[in-house]
């Protein structure tokens, strides 16, 4: 099997065993972090002149950086509501009790 298929079956793996979560949604702080601090840079670059191939550099890892703490977020919350929902359909508790989310 090749890497990129199985480190992507190896992410699935993770979230549905709940581990994951946790897992992406502290890789998610910790990129939304670096995403600030390369913003930071890319603002101080431009007011101080920096050589323009090293603003472009540190614009461009930041556009990834931010892309892949969104992705992480979002897939997380689809698996947070996919649980909730599932929940729902199997509990006998009514709907207006489960925290209104």
């Amino acid at each position: 099997m090749d890497s990129h298929p199985k480190s992507l079956l190896l992410r699935w793996q993770s979230l549905e065993k709940g581990n994951g979560l946790q897992r992406a949604s502290s890789l998610a702080r910790v990129l939304s972090i670096a995403g600030f601090v390369l913003c930071l840079v890319v603002v101080f670059g431009i007011y101080y002149n920096w050589s323009p191939i090293a603003v472009a550099f540190a614009a461009a890892a930041m556009g990834f950086v931010i892309a892949e703490c969104n992705a992480l977020r979002s897939r997380s919350a689809q698996r947070e509501k996919r649980g909730r929902d599932s929940f729902q359909k199997t509990s006998r508790v009514p709907r207006f009790l489960l925290c209104g989310k």
